[in-house]
């Protein structure tokens, strides 16, 4: 059997937010925002970080705070819409850490990441949804 692969090397780079919460808390944030809807839009602005939903089975808005287990570092204020279906997705590395740290940037993709202690980290990334963009279910209908 042959198996093709391709490396792709991902630059680091700044982010204008980062978010570090309890891994469950997020896990649990995901799963509810995805039975509202399929785009989920995350700001971060003024010490906090703001998660906004809307679809046919309800709307939600959740602030997250600095606390104890909740750390931020904002740069500058961005916000951006994603896909939550894949939001969800990355849960599942949830039962592997404790915590999990959300970077938001403007010019770049969402990175999810989960550190599993001296094993290294899992990192998810995640282009934002383009503006004006039909929704997931349209796009299927559509063709």
């Amino acid at each position: 059997m042959s198996l093709e692969s391709e490396a792709f090397n991902i630059p680091e780079q700044d982010y204008d937010a980062m978010l570090t919460m309890d891994a469950s808390e997020c896990a649990k944030l995901f799963k509810d925002l995805y039975q509202l809807a399929d785009t989920v839009s995350i700001e971060a602005a003024g010490g906090k970080m703001t998660f906004t939903s809307e679809g046919e089975a309800g709307k939600s808005k959740t602030v997250i705070s600095e606390s104890e287990s909740t750390k931020f570092e904002v740069k500058q204020d961005v916000k951006q819409a994603y896909a939550v279906r894949y939001l969800n997705m990355f849960n599942k590395a949830a039962v592997c850490s404790d915590t999990v740290k959300i970077r938001v940037s403007a010019a770049a993709p969402i990175v999810v990441t989960y550190e599993l202690g001296a094993l290294g980290e899992i990192k998810y990334y995640l282009a934002p949804k383009k503006a004006g963009a039909a929704a997931d279910g349209e796009d299927e209908k559509a063709k």
